[in-house]
Parts: structure tokens; sequence; C-alpha cells
């Protein structure tokens, strides 16, 4: 019998480039996991796939997410991407 699947409830990831490839977040959305996805893509008018997308499907799996835009290589970007992180930490 394979091990079961971690459960991630309770736990909050933070990642970049999110709009062309969500299967990371679904798969962590399914174990329980909030997401908060980056990128610079908020709607799909000129390119398929936006956070906007990527937060509805992952919501659709009951758990949390959040759309945050900004573009990862300027400085705020950078500060905004530690700051979550460090937030999502588990506490000890």
């Amino acid at each position: 019998m394979p091990p079961a699947a971690p459960d991630f409830s309770g736990s909050t990831t933070s990642t970049t480039d999110t709009t062309r490839d969500i299967g990371e977040q679904l798969a962590l959305a399914d174990r329980g996991c909030d997401v908060v996805s980056t990128g610079k893509t908020t709607d799909d008018s000129e390119l398929p796939g936006s956070i906007e997308r990527t937060v509805h499907e992952v919501r659709r799996r009951g758990v949390k997410a959040l759309a945050n835009p900004f573009e990862p290589t300027d400085a705020m970007g950078r500060d905004l991407a530690d700051e979550v992180t460090e937030e999502s930490r588990p506490r000890q």
C-alpha cells in the first residue's frame, strides 16, 4: 500500500510566476495548503493564464488563495516575496 499523501492543512505557500503552470499550486491545494499566487499577469486578455485564474482554480479546491500582482525582479517585489515567505513559515 503506498504511503498516504501529506496533509498541508494550515500551511501557506507563496510561489512566483504561477500563471502558466499551475499544477504545483493545485496539487498543494488538493492537500489543504493555502496559496499566494504571485506574478505580473493579472488577466487573460493578452496571454492565457493569470494570477486571478490560478486563485479561482485554487479556491475551487476549498482552500484560501490570494492574488499578489508584482514583478518579482524589482526590489519591492523581492521584499514582498521575502515577507510573505517569512510569514508563512511554521512557528517554533
